[in-house]
């Protein structure tokens, strides 16, 4: 008898164990707000931060939860000067005092975060892969001239080949001695990469949350190079002698998220 009421009570918790696992089992969902701050010296000139959201779709098991969120990610850029000393040049060094070359650059992307998740009384670990398809974007705008660059009135031969009916002279206003280039441009480049994270999930309530993870942030940057001097006249776009570059840069950030759960 004593043997059977101990089956009953080792029955009737097992019950009550499954009945509680399915209740924590199952989806759920949420809205995620991202913020961060670097972890290394700053690059390219961006800005130490990124911002960025997500919606997230889970599964809870009696293991830990699985998740995936589609979200965007954006990282802003400075408005910076390229230091004209460094710029390379053909026939004639630029002046340093009459030139100038202004850019901007920054990040951004729609990424796919798949994580796993195991909750303990007071918080979670949280770990997984960004997956983001980052587009790098450089603005620049230069007016760069030599020291003898002169302009005034003078007589200049044209002909049909520079929009004329016919050879002729003609009383013009340009480029007296020297040269001047100006140029401008936008440039893209898009990767696809993986991006590592991990992290500490508080609750806050049983529908908001605290995540403090630390994230890597891999993207390739593009670069413009103007070589001084090649751009004939005034008001002329780039040349054969400019050039781009690329960099593959990993940037590690300490990223803060406050998420709403439903």
């Amino acid at each position: 008898m004593r043997a059977h009421k101990l089956l009953s009570a080792s029955a009737a918790m097992a019950l009550l164990g499954t009945s509680a696992l399915a209740q924590d089992s199952g989806f759920f969902g949420g809205l995620n707000l991202r913020g961060s701050t670097q972890l290394a010296s700053r690059e390219d000139n961006l800005k130490p931060n990124y911002m960025g959201f997500g919606l997230e779709l889970g599964y809870k098991f009696a293991w830990g939860n699985l998740s995936a969120e589609v979200g965007f990610l954006y990282k802003p850029g400075d408005q910076y000067l390229l230091d004209i000393n460094e710029m390379e040049w053909d026939l004639y060094k630029p002046n340093v005092d009459k030139s100038a070359d202004s850019r901007k650059n920054e990040i951004n992307g729609l990424n796919i975060r798949l994580a796993y998740e195991k909750p303990f009384e007071r918080f979670s670990l949280k770990g997984g892969v960004m997956i983001a398809n980052f587009k790098y974007r450089q603005e620049y705008m230069g007016h760069v001239e030599d020291s003898s660059w002169k302009e005034g009135w003078h007589w200049e031969w044209v002909g049909e080949g520079m929009g004329y009916d016919g050879w002729d002279w003609v009383w013009y206003w340009g480029e007296l001695d020297g040269w001047i280039d100006a140029y401008n441009g936008v440039l893209e480049k898009s990767k696809i990469s993986i991006n590592p994270f991990i992290g500490v999930t508080f609750p806050i309530t049983p529908h908001h949350k605290l995540e403090i993870s630390v994230m890597g942030i891999n993207y390739t940057s593009i670069n413009y190079h103007h070589v001084a001097g090649t751009v004939w006249g005034f008001g002329a776009n780039q040349t054969t002698k400019d050039y781009v570059t690329t960099k593959n840069r990993f940037m590690p950030h300490l990223e803060f998220s406050y998420g709403f759960r439903f």
